[in-house]
């Protein structure tokens, strides 16, 4: 959870609710609203979720995440309320999948880092570290119906749901980037259940036109997908580095396919990964 890149936002927001008050109108950011958080939930949540990045007891991590509670009184995130923390966590984290978590998860998130930081005082902020560092088995989770199967998969088993984060170019494998999330030949399995809607969000975060579209598991020249809908668009032109897009399918037959880049040549140079779609059984990556 970046928290310093919210105050560019914040403050460009600002800086435009002053330039529209001078013209006559006046502008003001709204957070949205969110539920009461539950520090124990938000820990738990942390766990799972947030440790990668932000380290297991929240020291931070060198170049990717900050520290999330005070090192020599000094407060190492930067945000102004329990509110914005909340927003900013909805919109944003994780990173490997911005927007993913509801807002009972986001508020209950911002309310155990609220407390970590020393925001609810010293004697709360020794607690909820307390919580990171315990040597004792963790209560048992709440039972709830949204699984992340990976960084990249997230699944609502009661709503028939999995959300696919797919970045194109997410690393150096393959000939300096022709992967998707650092998988490319076949070497990482999306599994899919028949019935499951599958909503793709798409980054190309190379410097070069990727695409994604779902195709037969054999061949290199196809120039669309094979399931109605499931693709970029214009998946041979393909999308322009720094683009994003989101497309949506439900497969209804069981069977192998490939997620794959359609731009020209990237597809003969190994830039796909396997679909498998089953009868009955929980989304999953591997």
């Amino acid at each position: 959870m970046r928290f310093r890149t919210r105050w560019g936002v914040v403050l460009g927001l600002a800086g435009f609710g002053l330039f529209a008050a001078g013209c006559g109108a006046q502008t003001t950011y709204t957070p949205p609203t969110f539920p009461p958080g539950n520090a124990v939930a938000g820990e738990q949540l942390y766990t799972t979720t947030c440790a990668a990045c932000h380290g297991p007891t929240a020291e931070g991590t060198s170049s990717v995440a900050p520290p999330l509670w005070q090192q020599g009184g000094v407060s190492s995130p930067n945000y102004s309320s329990m509110t914005t923390l909340t927003a900013f966590i909805y919109q944003n984290m994780p990173k490997s999948a911005p927007g993913s978590l509801s807002k009972q998860q986001a508020a209950d998130v911002a309310t155990f880092v609220w407390g970590l930081d020393g925001k609810l005082g010293s004697s709360t902020a020794s607690q909820m570290l307390g919580m990171l560092t315990k040597t004792s088995a963790p209560p048992p989770a709440t039972p709830t119906t949204t699984v992340t199967s990976s960084k990249f998969l997230s699944v609502n088993t009661s709503a028939k749901t999995a959300t696919l984060s797919l970045i194109a170019g997410y690393n150096t494998s393959n000939d300096g980037g022709f992967n998707f999330d650092g998988g490319y030949d076949g070497n990482m399995t999306v599994t899919i259940p028949v019935g499951y809607n599958v909503t793709v969000n798409f980054k190309n975060s190379a410097q070069i036109p990727h695409s994604a579209a779902v195709i037969g598991p054999t061949g290199n020249n196809a120039t669309g997908p094979i399931i109605s809908g499931a693709t970029t668009p214009n998946p041979v032109l393909g999308t322009a580095p720094g683009g994003t897009a989101t497309f949506s399918f439900t497969p209804t037959k069981a069977g192998s396919y490939r997620i794959a880049c359609l731009f020209p040549g990237h597809l003969v140079l190994g830039m796909y990964i396997n679909l498998k779609v089953v009868s009955s059984g929980t989304p999953s990556m591997s």
